[in-house]
């Protein structure tokens, strides 16, 4: 392990990925991830970790479905918002 680095920087590499959770032309919620994991290659399966005190939660439950999005560097800003704000679309879409 280079020197400086903790073995979390050096075992985790990050990438922040984005879970969409949605029922069109009703409710829309954006949350920002660090980790996501494949839990299995065939069929392939990813799983992510979301508090149940969460909107993003309440709406994979309710509607039993969720996109992994792969931002790309232009999306900055927006990762951003998705990361640091909380609730329903709206108030995110009032910060973007």
């Amino acid at each position: 392990m280079p020197h400086g680095e903790s073995i979390v920087q050096t075992a985790l590499p990050l990438r922040t990925y984005l879970v969409v959770s949605e029922r069109l032309d009703e409710e829309v919620n954006v949350m920002s991830v660090d980790r996501v994991t494949v839990v299995s290659a065939n069929p392939f399966i990813v799983a992510v970790a979301i508090a149940p005190i969460r909107y993003t939660y309440r709406l994979v439950k309710k509607y039993g479905e969720f996109v992994i999005a792969v931002p790309s560097l232009d999306m900055l800003h927006d990762v951003w918002i998705a990361g640091s704000a909380q609730g329903p679309r709206e108030a995110k879409e009032d910060r973007v």
